[in-house]
């Protein structure tokens, strides 16, 4: 399995993000690439793995 990007700070800039997940930085380390992704799409994942985080983060301080 990939790694979870949640909890990376690799979301928080689109340049790492992309180098990341498009163009395969961390393939070394497990991270697939995903070369077709568009510009649109890319920002779009990104996105929503902010969102998750965020998500994550809201319920864990709801539960203490």
């Amino acid at each position: 399995s990939a790694p979870d990007l949640r909890a990376s700070a690799i979301v928080l800039s689109e340049e790492a993000f992309a180098n990341v997940v498009r163009d395969g930085g961390r393939r070394v380390l497990g991270m697939p690439s995903f070369e077709n992704l568009s510009d649109a799409q890319l920002k779009a994942l990104q996105h929503y793995i902010r969102e998750q985080a965020e998500l994550q983060l809201q319920a864990a301080r709801t539960a203490n």
